[in-house]
Order: C-alpha cells, then sequence, then structure tokens
C-alpha cells in the first residue's frame, strides 16, 4: 500500500471518528452556550484551543397512555445500557485567605474510567468571591470556563479519553468580603454531562468545597 493510500484511510479514519462523538459534544456545547448567553456579567476563558438539553416538546396528538409509557421506558432503557458502570470521582478543595487576596481552589478527579468531554456547573456565592480565571492542572489540556453571577460554567473537549487523575484545574477567586468566615464553592454535574469516547455516559461522585476567609 503506499503512502498516499494510507494517508488517505488516516484522514477517514479520524473524520469517522469525529462523526460518531458529534451528537454528544454538540449538546454538551449547547448546553454550556446556554448557561454563558446574555448578561453582561459573562466572561469566558479557555485553555488552548478555544471550544464553545434542549427540552424535547411532544407536539403529537392522540397518542395512546400505553404508547407514551412505552416509549418513555425504551428511552430509561436506553439511557441506563448507554451508561459506563465505572464512576469517576470529582471533588472541589479547600482554599483560605484574607479579604482582597486571590485564593485558588483546586478540582481533583480520582477513579478516572476514561473521558473524552464534561460539562461541570459551580455556584458560589458573588456576593463573597469574584471570579478571577484558573490555572491549568495535570489532567486535561482543551477546555474553556463561562461565568456569570455565581454560576461557573466548565466545559472539555478531549480528543481521546483521558484517563489520568489528579488535578483538574484550580478556579480563582479573589475574596471580596470578610462578613463570613466560610463560604461554600458548590460543584453540579448531572447524570448525562460526562462522556467517554464510545459515547458511554459517565457518572460521578462529587464533593463540594469551600474557601474560609481568615
Amino acid at each position: 500500500m503506499d503512502k498516499k493510500k494510507i494517508i488517505i484511510i488516516a484522514v477517514a479514519a479520524v473524520v469517522a471518528a469525529a462523526l460518531v462523538i458529534t451528537g454528544i459534544v454538540l449538546a454538551l456545547k449547547a448546553a454550556f452556550s446556554g448557561e454563558s448567553a446574555g448578561g453582561n456579567s459573562s466572561d469566558i476563558t479557555s485553555s488552548n484551543v478555544d471550544s464553545s438539553s434542549d427540552d424535547k416538546v411532544d407536539s403529537s396528538s392522540g397518542n395512546s397512555s400505553n404508547s407514551t409509557s412505552d416509549k418513555d421506558s425504551s428511552n430509561s432503557t436506553s439511557d441506563k445500557n448507554n451508561t459506563s458502570s465505572e464512576k469517576a470521582e470529582i471533588k472541589v478543595g479547600s482554599a483560605s485567605g484574607k479579604k482582597g487576596k486571590t485564593v485558588r481552589v483546586p478540582v481533583t478527579i480520582d477513579s478516572n474510567p476514561g473521558i473524552m468531554a464534561m460539562l461541570i456547573e459551580f455556584e458560589y456565592d458573588s456576593k463573597i468571591l469574584a471570579y478571577k480565571g484558573y490555572s491549568e492542572g495535570n489532567v486535561l489540556s482543551d477546555y474553556e470556563f463561562s461565568d456569570k453571577n455565581g454560576k461557573l460554567s466548565f466545559l472539555c473537549v478531549e480528543s481521546k479519553d483521558v484517563t489520568e487523575t489528579g488535578d483538574l484545574f484550580y478556579i480563582e477567586f479573589e475574596i471580596k468580603s470578610d462578613s463570613v468566615k466560610e463560604t461554600p464553592v458548590k460543584i453540579k454535574i448531572t447524570d448525562q454531562s460526562i462522556s467517554n469516547w464510545d459515547e458511554q455516559f459517565i457518572l460521578a461522585e462529587t464533593k463540594d468545597g469551600k474557601v474560609t476567609i481568615k
């Protein structure tokens, strides 16, 4: 086989793989864009290459209740079969500092079964903390953040399954007020927000973090 044919086959394989994962990636990007759309307080920051669910409305009428029930049952079974039996552990750590200082809150992953794409949301008290950016960890290479008044969205789309464990990234907050001794940084991950290359959804056990104000 000559070099030209090898190159064509390699390109075709890459394109085919890209088409397989398009559905989930587009869904996650749509959810991410939905969180960041509108409002003057939105601030998007990205790592490396920039990457930027809709409720389905049933407009049909006259369907029997048995038909609807069967459809719901079928979808439930399909979702279950498309979910990996392995779980990831994603935790928000803690940080401490004084008013006016910037602190770095770590977000870590353990028991990583292999992740290609994920959408994570964080919530914090914007009266106490101000999002200032992020520092890279040792696991991911392609992701971006969108901040909107106390709600921080994180989107990651990698070119392959990432199986490493450790620090995903560090969220940087400026402490605006010392009116409380500590304030939570909460994490939210839905059941269909993490996927591997084989289009299996990955469930995750999560743990919230906090910032202690000295």
